[in-house]
């Protein structure tokens, strides 16, 4: 039998842009839903192959669904082993409050949109980085994880050089 829904709940919109006149960064978006609850307390991203050659204005951001300001047991968002926060909007213990850092609202009911800075806890020479999200009691679905992180990786390149062939030289 035919069913018809207009849930879209889960889906995200993440824009990518260039501008040539910022600085060399890399993004890194995890898309896709992820539980974290008191079944599954956590919620590791391991970020491989980075090259960080700057940590100024290093950021990460997501996306999740059914934060609640009331619930705060062990809800934490840490990079490299250190708890983020974002006070007033985000403290240390409560990282799915449904709040907006963006606009700096506190009303969303059951939904975070929320970036923080990480600057201090990524290093320059890093060539890896762990994301790990918790959460001790709330069902928390994470949506998407965006990382913005000045790292620079090698261009592929192929090359030929010019080889003259010998039979038999197998």
């Amino acid at each position: 039998h035919a069913q018809n829904s207009t849930n879209f709940a889960g889906w995200a919109l993440i824009v990518v842009y260039r501008n040539p006149a910022l600085p060399l960064n890399q993004l890194n978006i995890y898309d896709g839903m992820q539980v974290v609850s008191s079944l599954q307390n956590f919620l590791d991203v391991p970020l491989n192959a980075l090259n960080v050659i700057d940590n100024v204005d290093a950021k990460i951001g997501f996306l999740a669904w059914e934060g609640d300001s009331g619930l705060q047991v062990n809800e934490t968002l840490r990079i490299n082993g250190n708890i983020i926060s974002n006070p007033p909007l985000n403290p240390a213990n409560n990282a799915f409050n449904g709040t907006n850092s963006v606009t700096g609202s506190n009303q969303l009911y059951n939904m975070d949109l929320d970036i923080y800075n990480i600057q201090n806890n990524i290093s320059v020479g890093d060539t890896s980085a762990l994301i790990q999200l918790t959460s001790g009691q709330d069902y928390v679905m994470v949506n998407a994880i965006v990382t913005k992180l000045n790292s620079q990786l090698p261009d592929a390149r192929i090359t030929f050089t010019n080889s003259v062939p010998t039979c038999n030289s197998r």
